[in-house]
């Protein structure tokens, strides 16, 4: 019986679109138009570890069927099940400052460059005078590229162990080269798509998940490529940043 009113419901709301069809394409757009570039940020993408609250029912953040070492988008809870195509857009290093969880968590300020009063404690983070944390924090704003061949924006935050990994990931991007008009060239890095998926890791305090960077090739839709220029200019005019965050689920 249930299932027969979601039809009822669905035929009624299809006559109603039929009906006001072209009214809303004459309205396309209205509600919004006074939001700008820089009221908007971008999602960023993280990774579901054994005890992230996307696990847990009765979190607010819990994800129907997210498993452990699957990518989210943090933002529209989007998950994906595998590898994930992304172009790389722009790079910012930042050094995070955050309230300690034990104390309630909570961001504070992002440092554009290392604070020097620093301490480290028992578990290897850096603490600042104040007792806040301050995590190195590497900015990987990207398209992701979906299988339909539709993208949308994102940031793929690496702190903690993840640095290795952007690390030798800006190491492969700037030894990229093409022959371009028969000349060989450092393409921009909007020029590739790569593939990402995550690996487990281990050592003697636990077990969690990290990116694992596969191959690059050249994208092969143009408006791919113009929209991943488009979102570096944003990124490196300051119009658009990153979505705030709770803190790093990465334990190490």
């Amino acid at each position: 019986m249930p299932e027969q009113k979601t039809v009822v419901k669905k035929e009624e709301q299809n006559i109603v679109l039929a009906e006001l069809q072209q009214e809303i394409i004459a309205d396309s757009g209205k509600g919004l138009q006074n939001v700008k570039t820089e009221d908007m940020s971008i999602p960023r993408l993280a990774i579901v570890q054994s005890g992230s609250p996307q696990r847990k029912k009765k979190d607010d953040k819990y994800i129907d069927g997210a498993e452990e070492g699957d990518i989210f988008n943090t933002v529209t809870n989007t998950l994906y099940k595998g590898k994930i195509r992304v172009v790389p857009c722009e790079f910012i290093k930042s050094y995070v400052e955050w309230i300690p969880r034990e104390q309630g968590g909570g961001f504070v300020q992002a440092h554009e460059t290392r604070p020097t009063d620093l301490t480290k404690n028992d578990k290897g983070k850096f603490i600042l005078p104040s007792g806040n944390e301050l995590a190195d924090t590497a900015d990987h704003y990207v398209l992701v590229v979906n299988e339909d061949g539709s993208y949308e924006p994102a940031v793929m935050s690496m702190t903690s162990s993840l640095l290795t990994v952007s690390r030798n990931w800006l190491t492969r991007m700037k030894l990229q080269k093409e022959v371009i008009g028969g000349k060989m060239i450092e393409p921009p890095t909007f020029y590739y798509e790569w593939e990402i998926e995550t690996t487990e890791k281990d050592n003697d305090q636990g077990t969690w998940f990290i990116y694992r960077v596969g191959d690059a090739k050249p994208i092969s839709d143009p408006n791919i490529y113009k929209e991943a220029k488009a979102l570096s200019e944003s990124i490196k005019s300051g119009e658009k940043r990153a979505a705030a965050v709770d803190g790093d689920d990465i334990p190490f």
